[in-house]
């Protein structure tokens, strides 16, 4: 009961700051994702994606922790037209988005209007962030750093680019050197039962 309330509070708080439509997970112990919250998530990123008028099918693009490779997140991507694409391990540096660009941008902007907020609203020597105050500043970060330039000059690093004629996606296999993948894990021909689990969801196995 007491997390269910905290997750509605937290939710409305997110509201009330600017969020449109926040999705708040909670899980006790030191976990902090598993299949079930995974699920959640899907369950939900499909009906943003229906929210926002999205057709046709789309890439998640994720690490390969368990929780990802579990048959139940998987049958919900499935059922939102989904598919999940996991990077090799220890790549996420090169790979994922959010490490490539967006993290660095965020902690620059969130410094930045806490900085504003401590010299030019609040009159406390010490003063304190609240839950509801970090929400609010978290929100102007959020909007400062999400810029469309910033998401593509990601993907550009990444080797990933829109042609202007044909709207198609074009790959530079130059971006990333073979000698930066050296830390990722060697695919193995048999695959592992997680692997192999998603596979036959899929259909792709017998």
């Amino acid at each position: 009961v007491g997390a269910q309330a905290s997750k509605l509070k937290l939710t409305r708080q997110l509201k009330e700051a600017g969020f449109e439509n926040p999705l708040v997970l909670m899980k006790r112990g030191k976990a902090s994702m598993d299949d079930v919250l995974f699920t959640e998530y899907m369950e939900w990123f499909g009906a943003e994606l229906v929210r926002k008028g999205y057709t046709g099918q789309h890439i998640l693009m994720v690490d390969n922790h368990d929780s990802h490779l579990r048959a139940r997140p998987i049958q919900a991507a499935m059922k939102n037209n989904i598919v999940i694409f996991t990077f090799p391990s220890h790549c996420t540096h090169l790979v994922q988005m959010l490490d490539v660009c967006f993290f660095k941008s965020l902690k620059g902007q969130y410094k930045r209007v806490c900085k504003a907020w401590i010299d030019e609203e609040t009159d406390e020597r010490k003063p304190w962030i609240s839950k509801q105050i970090f929400v609010q500043l978290f929100k102007r970060a959020w909007d400062a750093a999400c810029k469309p330039e910033l998401f593509k000059n990601g993907w550009a690093r990444m080797g990933l680019s829109c042609c202007p004629d044909t709207g198609m996606v074009v790959i530079n296999r130059r971006a990333i050197l073979d000698v930066c993948l050296g830390g990722s894990e060697k695919y193995s021909d048999a695959l592992d039962p997680a692997m192999e689990q998603s596979v036959r969801v899929r259909g792709a196995m017998n």
